[in-house]
């Protein structure tokens, strides 16, 4: 009789306990894999700033294993200096091996019956990885995008896309099974020969509640419609754009879109701001928040009547998933949602989210602000959205469907 998976350890190039959504990913796996009964230790193989290597996670059943002791850690040069990319590339090294370490320990005092690998780089992840592979240890890796997301990094020219594609060419030969957040994304390495393949979407933890606690009722004179992103390309911005035509064409004045998010620290989102203040069409109907602290966001997030969730309908988002999607179901409102994707595989247009029309923006402003006035509506599509939700979405479910899948491969 096979033992089954008790002991996790999580390896791979993220900050913890919190960060980007790279961090937002790996602690619900975690979280949710304790939940279903499992020990886990998080190895990160990130160089850590200081303010994320002194950080100490209260997070019971979940071990992290700070990496800041090796040398250079919580030292990260200005971003201008011509120091950084070395920097990165040595600290890098450096935390792969320190990684390797920790994960050797863990194996040799058995606290690793499996290991789950997150990154795209493969001078990093290897050490650790090979460890577990001489070791018998049954290895994962999970993808959430693809690499071609990030523009290549100068192509041929660039180690580090050389670094990835090798990565992408042993994820079928190296791990046992490769676990994607989305269908598009176990297409993609389905056809790369990799056989043992798991969707799982984004997670979240779920209370199970329903409508019980909804409240469609805000103090806003104007519709507040939340958008939280960085307007990138990736996001679709000229969606948004064409969305306030949509209300001004209806004649549909009362409304406020609010933009919160990263998009002033990047060319792409300061020259979207740019272009719509100028404009008076659109920078008469937008608010622009900036980056918000988490008590702020989570102000925005109890006043909003809407969220808005854009994408550009492109390979590359289609094989991802918008974390905060599930963000949004779970805050209980409703969700102005570009169908890209998965996205119709769990939701219905009308049932539990509002579609956006990119070739009838005016069709979708005007359902959006009948739907604003019918209470009984919108109580239904919260509801229909968060049974979705905490079936789909819900952390321990799938962490479940994980444990299963792994535990396919132990003879």
């Amino acid at each position: 009789m096979t033992k089954p998976i008790r002991k996790i350890v999580m390896i791979g190039q993220f900050l913890f306990p919190s960060g980007s959504a790279s961090a937002a990913r790996i602690r619900n796996l975690a979280l949710g894999f304790v939940e279903n009964g499992c020990e886990v230790s998080v190895v990160p193989t990130a160089p850590l700033p200081k303010s994320a290597s002194q950080a100490k996670p209260n997070l019971p059943g979940i071990r992290v294993f700070s990496l800041s002791k090796y040398p250079g850690s919580g030292f990260v040069p200005q971003r201008n200096s011509f120091l950084r990319k070395p920097f990165w590339f040595i600290s890098n090294q450096l935390a792969a091996l320190r990684s390797r370490s920790v994960v050797a320990s863990l194996i040799h005092n058995k606290n690793c019956d499996l290991a789950i690998f997150y990154g795209r780089s493969w001078s990093v992840l290897s050490p650790s990885l090979n460890e577990c592979r001489k070791n018998g240890v049954t290895s994962l890796i999970d993808v959430v995008e693809l690499s071609s997301q990030f523009g290549g990094f100068g192509g041929g020219l660039s180690p580090i896309y050389w670094d990835w594609q090798r990565m992408e060419k042993k994820i079928a030969s190296h791990f046992q099974g490769v676990v994607t957040i989305s269908r598009g994304l176990q297409d993609y390495y389905q056809q790369r020969g990799c056989k043992h393949t798991l969707v799982v979407p984004s997670i979240e933890g779920w209370d199970g509640g329903q409508s019980s606690s909804i409240d469609t009722e805000t103090p806003n004179e104007k519709l507040r419609i939340l958008y939280v992103g960085a307007l990138l390309e990736r996001d679709s911005p000229s969606s948004i754009a064409k969305l306030i035509s949509g209300f001004k064409a209806n004649g549909y004045l009362q409304f406020d879109i609010r933009i919160a998010g990263k998009y002033a620290e990047t060319s792409e989102g300061k020259s979207v701001e740019r272009s719509w203040r100028a404009q008076k069409e659109v920078g008469s109907s937008v608010t622009f928040l900036g980056r918000l602290s988490d008590e702020e966001l989570a102000r925005e997030f109890s006043r909003a009547d809407f969220f808005l969730l854009t994408r550009k309908n492109s390979m590359e988002e289609a094989c991802a998933f918008p974390t905060r999607l599930v963000e949004y179901i779970k805050a209980k409102r409703p969700v102005i949602v570009s169908n890209v994707g998965d996205i119709g595989l769990y939701l219905k247009d009308g049932v539990n989210a509002v579609f956006l029309d990119e070739k009838n923006p005016i069709h979708t402003a005007k359902r959006i602000e009948h739907l604003s006035r019918d209470k009984i509506a919108m109580t239904n599509m919260i509801t229909n959205a968060y049974i979705v939700g905490s079936e789909s979405f819900n952390r321990r479910n799938q962490c479940g469907r994980i444990v299963d899948f792994a535990n396919g491969f132990i003879k």
